[in-house]
């Protein structure tokens, strides 16, 4: 980080969303002492919300209140909704119980990225939901983002900072096609695709 620092010019670096992607650590203190070393956002993946999905698809990663706790904690830490930030990956738990847990997340300050199911390993051979369940998930999603974006650290309606709101990166998380075609009709976005990042 220190040459991180020593390299990037601090006007550019106050723009970017220096991130760690781990799990949660045993103290919590170490989140302030990252926050020192210049990083302002913890991304601590739960991959689904509902704790028997919980349970049942990530059975290595302990207690599920662990990881919510140190979500929290981070929102404190680093500021809500780009400060603390989870995969969620789409299309494994029922659709009512995973909205249910992204509004009880982003209530929090804990920003949800929802991802695609691809079914690999123990999954495989498991079926993902029709594109008719992911319009319907992700056009209630962008309705919870909506409710909640003006209690974040950057109200979500108005963030143009690159990272969890304006990516245009489709190709792996189709949620943002969702939230482009809204932010577009509010006129916060000029119409027509984004730029897709990597392809």
């Amino acid at each position: 980080m220190t040459r991180f620092h020593e390299s990037v010019d601090p006007a550019v670096l106050s723009e970017l969303q220096v991130e760690v992607q781990l799990y949660p650590p045993e103290d919590l203190g170490e989140l302030s002492k990252w926050k020192s070393l210049g990083i302002n956002s913890a991304e601590f993946d739960n991959q689904v919300l509902h704790p028997d999905w919980f349970k049942a698809v990530c059975p290595g990663r302990g207690e599920q209140k662990k990881w919510f706790e140190t979500q929290e904690a981070a929102a404190e830490v680093f500021g809500r909704g780009r400060g603390s930030v989870s995969n969620l990956v789409t299309g494994i738990e029922p659709m009512a119980g995973m909205l249910e847990g992204i509004e009880e997340r982003i209530s929090k300050g804990v920003y949800s990225m929802p991802l695609i199911l691809g079914p690999g390993g123990a999954l495989v051979g498991m079926r993902a939901p029709s594109a008719e369940w992911f319009v319907e998930a992700f056009e209630k999603m962008a309705d919870i983002y909506l409710r909640y974006a003006d209690t974040l650290d950057v109200d979500l309606t108005e963030d143009d900072r690159w990272g969890y709101t304006r990516r245009g990166q489709s190709n792996w998380t189709p949620f943002q096609d969702e939230w482009t075609r809204r932010l577009q009709e509010m006129g916060k976005l000029p119409p027509g695709l984004p730029k897709q990042c990597g392809i």
